[in-house]
C-alpha cells in the first residue's frame, strides 16, 4: 500500500525515493546458497570456525582495550572528584556514564571469551 510519505517531493530524486520505499534493494548480488557444491560447502565448514575464531578474537581484543579505556575514565572520575570535591555534582552524571559503559564492556568481554571457549572446544 502506498503511503502519501512514499509519494516524495520535488526535492526527492528517483534513487533516493527508491531507497526509501525498498530498503532491501541494493546494488549487492545475491548468492543462490542451493547452488553451492557439497565440497564447497565442506570447505567452507573447515574453514568457518578459524575465520569465526579470528574474528572473535579480534572483537575481544577491540572490546579489551574499550574496556580498559572506559576503567581509566571511571578511576579519572573518581580521582578528580576526590581531589576537587566541588567539581562533585558536575562530575558525577558523567562519572556514572563512564562506570555504567566499562560494566557494559566487561559484559562484552565475558561474553567474547565465553564465545572463544566454545568455539575452541567444539
Amino acid at each position: 500500500m502506498l503511503i502519501e510519505a512514499d509519494l516524495g517531493t520535488d526535492e526527492d530524486d528517483f534513487v533516493s525515493w527508491l531507497q526509501r520505499t525498498h530498503p532491501q534493494t541494493t546494488n549487492e548480488p545475491v548468492i543462490n546458497i542451493a547452488s553451492q557444491s557439497n565440497s564447497e560447502e565442506n570447505r567452507q565448514a573447515v574453514k568457518a570456525p578459524v575465520d569465526s575464531y579470528t574474528v572473535l578474537e579480534k572483537k575481544l581484543n577491540e572490546a579489551q582495550s574499550r574496556f580498559l579505556e572506559s576503567l581509566g575514565e571511571v578511576e579519572a572520575f573518581q580521582q578528580l572528584m576526590r581531589e576537587h570535591p566541588e567539581l562533585n555534582n558536575s562530575l558525577s552524571i558523567d562519572y556514572r556514564s563512564a562506570h555504567e559503559r566499562s560494566s557494559r564492556l566487561l559484559g562484552h568481554v565475558s561474553a567474547l571469551e565465553k564465545a572463544i571457549s566454545r568455539l575452541s572446544g567444539s
